[in-house]
């Protein structure tokens, strides 16, 4: 090593040197070096870089030189002869004289960049790690793609010290064509140092001569606006040492899949990075005396970097318009206040050079999609405004997807940003769109209404119009997890519709799905928007469902005159129509009522009423319900014997139906009594299999209320564990859906009576 150092004059021999002196230290201590991370926090110096001193690629400088040395455990002699043969090679390159510069064609930087630090700490640690490659930075128009890319680059100039090359494919421009591949090969070569006369006149050449000119040296290409991941395949390097950047609309699969580039998808900015944004173009003092209307201005931008940027050069120009002011502006006509003079930084324009390179046919559903109201949309709500099979809906979708005018959050789930909606409506507001709006309703109302059924079997369907032709329904084999995905567009449609008859079915179809979720206000409103609907359209049964139906929701918010109220409404229409089942509907209800005020034997009557007008009308699973109802009620006033026969035969004719939703709630019945009748053994096994059927039915509040009850069971035989597991389940259920409950349970767990 000794005689070895003092002969080293070239780069590459120092680095044979550092890497002898590694593989020595490796053998030394059991074939574990000191690995590249390591060295670069002990140093200092990036993963990257250190791994460039390793292989010969850099002279390591002066300072920290010996600290590397060091540490790979050089001994004092060679320590000296190291930094001597350091310094020798660093004279032999400054005798040598120095190549021409190679090109330095980064556009300026932006100088009030914000944001964005998450992300370009990732790109910072796969370079670390990759030393080079090739970046695909991709999302919407005016996310700030450029921006991103020109300021990474302007921090990695110093790591790519052979120049920096920049070209603008104009893959999405509307004054020109996608720069051709040959074309833009060409340009590279000159910029190069290629005399034009030795360029080669074949593509294939000519890519060739690119890598070529490249190889060995360490160079920064960073290629803006790509339209294809063919456009930018001829200009990726053949070897290590260069890094390139390309940024794009697309998102350029076929370079992360065939050419191993490195994704970065680019998403609205996160609100925080929003507000510096515009923090950095007005002040910290600006923002700061306006909080509310900045929120509103970042939200009507939609988090849009180029929406943000264009309302920060507005205020900027205008000291004196208020940040309310505008954000009025904005929530008035968001597109029109962001109009600009100059396209290249116009949203509307800027939006509609993505527009302008899709087919017709994904060009039309990106206009229907403005007439969903959001926030996202099913691949079937899809299919059904455009009237076209789910196959083909989503093959257009995906072209949306791919170009970054529509994201999928989750599969076939689709949304746009609200300033992409808003331009998608006004391109929609020029053509006919009667009959894809009725395909969407119906398409809501039908899908709602199979996916009510399934969740309830027992409810008695309503009659709906036929659908219009082109409809399709969504997959409601899981009801509970379609309504969620869907349940803000139609509770919105409920309460927006101007539509009383459709308002009317659709509040419907959701009473059953908000009980459950314990969204019981939501449940009470879009049943006061029906009643009312009903009312104007002077259709009695309706009205009286929905009286009856919004009492339920009162009283699950313990609102119990107005749910008397609102029952005796129904109770009254019920009479009128000779309806036996909606006056048996009124009478169960009113019994539930009279239990949650604390008369469980006032209920018994009326629970008795209602089994009887349910059996006459052979409503024959309400009726078990009904009498099942008896036996709680029964057991709530300590008449266990009682309870227990009524009970069990409700049970007998429930698994003879098999009404889930009905077991569920005489099984926890049981296990109430088999509790209080000292039948701790026979309480757990009924409460455990009502837990399991009000699982099945996804009635969460019912699990819940079961599972409380089970544990304080489990107290009583001594299972300690089991009762708090129980009740942490109960809990955190009820923290979810009825915090009042959950305020109870705690209370209880306190006092030590459960």
């Amino acid at each position: 090593m000794d005689e070895t150092a003092t002969a080293v004059t070239t780069l590459d021999g120092l680095g044979r040197l550092l890497r002898e002196l590694r593989r020595r230290q490796a053998r030394q201590h059991g074939g574990s070096p000191t690995t590249y991370r390591e060295l670069a926090t002990a140093t200092g110096w990036s993963h990257g870089v250190v791994g460039a001193y390793l292989s010969g690629q850099v002279l390591p400088p002066t300072d920290r030189f010996d600290m590397l040395i060091r540490l790979l455990g050089a001994t004092p002699a060679e320590q000296g002869r190291l930094a001597t043969a350091r310094d020798r090679v660093e004279e032999g390159r400054r005798a040598v004289p120095p190549p021409p510069p190679g090109p330095r064609q980064l556009p300026a930087a932006l100088p009030a960049f914000a944001g964005r630090a998450e992300t370009l700490a990732g790109l910072d640690r796969w370079l670390d790690h990759a030393g080079h490659g090739v970046v695909t930075i991709s999302g919407t128009a005016g996310v700030g793609k450029t921006t991103l890319a020109i300021h990474w680059a302007h921090r990695l100039t110093d790591r790519f010290p052979d120049g920096q090359l920049h070209l603008n494919l104009r893959g999405f421009d509307p004054t020109a064509a996608p720069v051709p591949p040959a074309d833009a090969v060409r340009t590279v070569l000159g910029a190069l140092g290629a005399e034009p006369a030795r360029i080669p006149a074949g593509l294939d050449a000519q890519a060739a001569l690119y890598r070529s000119l490249l190889a060995g040296r360490r160079m920064l290409v960073v290629l803006d606006n790509a339209a294809t991941a063919d456009q930018v395949r001829p200009l990726l390097p053949g070897g290590p040492g260069t890094l390139v950047l390309v940024t794009s609309r697309a998102q350029l699969t076929g370079l992360v899949a065939a050419d191993g580039a490195h994704p970065v998808p680019l998403d609205l900015l996160p609100a925080d990075d929003a507000r510096g944004l515009l923090s950095a173009r007005l002040g910290a003092d600006r923002i700061a005396a306006e909080p509310q209307a900045t929120a509103r201005i970042i939200a009507a931008c939609a988090r849009l970097p180029l929406a943000l940027a264009v309302v920060g050069a507005r205020l900027a120009v205008q000291p004196t318009l208020s940040l309310a002011a505008l954000a009025d502006e904005l929530e008035r006509d968001r597109l029109a206040t962001l109009d600009t003079e100059d396209p290249a930084v116009d949203v509307r324009t800027v939006l509609s050079w993505s527009y302008l390179r899709l087919s017709p046919d994904a060009a039309r559903l990106f206009r229907l999609s403005a007439l969903h109201p959001g926030p996202e949309i099913g691949l079937a709500a899809l299919a059904s405004l455009a009237g076209q099979p789910l196959a083909e809906t989503r093959r257009l979708v995906t072209e949306l997807v791919r170009v970054n005018l529509a994201g999928e959050p989750d599969p076939g789930r689709y949304v746009l940003h609200d300033l992409l909606r808003a331009y998608a409506g006004e391109l929609a507001a020029a053509t006919d769109t009667r009959a894809e709006q009725t395909r969407l309703r119906d398409h809501y109302l039908h899908t709602a209404a199979a996916a009510a059924v399934r969740l309830h079997p027992a409810r008695r369907p309503i009659p709906l119009p036929r659908a219009a032709a082109g409809v399709i329904l969504a997959d409601v084999s899981d009801a509970t997890a379609w309504f969620r995905a869907e349940d803000r567009v139609l509770v919105t449609a409920v309460q927006d519709s101007a539509d009383d008859r459709y308002a009317w079915q659709l509040a419907w179809t959701l009473a059953d799905y908000l009980d459950r979720e314990g969204r019981w206000q939501e449940w009470f409103d879009t049943q006061s928007t029906a009643a009312a609907a009903a009312e104007r359209l002077g259709d009695e049964s309706w009205q009286l469902y929905a009286h009856r139906s919004a009492a339920g929701a009162t009283i699950r918010l313990r609102r119990f005159d107005l749910g008397r109220e609102l029952l005796q409404r129904s109770a009254q229409l019920a009479a009128g129509t000779g309806d036996q089942v909606a006056q048996a509907q009124a009478e169960n209800t009113l019994a539930w009522l009279l239990e949650l005020e604390g008369d469980p034997a006032a209920a018994i009557p009326h629970a008795q009423r209602a089994a009887e007008l349910f059996a006459a009308a052979g409503e024959h699973r309400f009726a078990a319900r009904a009498t099942s109802g008896i036996g709680w009620y029964a057991a709530l006033t300590g008449d266990f014997p009682r309870a227990l026969a009524v009970c069990t035969q409700a049970l007998t004719q429930q698994r003879e139906l098999a009404d889930s939703a009905g077991l569920a709630g005489t099984l926890d019945s049981l296990g109430y009594i088999c509790d209080n009748l000292g039948q701790p053994a026979a309480a757990v096994s009924w409460y455990r299999e009502a837990v399991s059927t009000y699982q099945q039915d996804s009635d969460r509040g019912g699990e819940a209320a079961t599972r409380a009850r089970l544990a304080t069971t489990l107290a009583k035989t001594g299972d300690a564990d089991g009762a708090r597991a129980e009740r942490e389940l109960a809990l955190a259920i009820f923290d979810d859906l009825d915090p009042e409950s959950a305020a109870a349970l705690r209370q209880e767990m306190a006092d030590g009576s459960c």
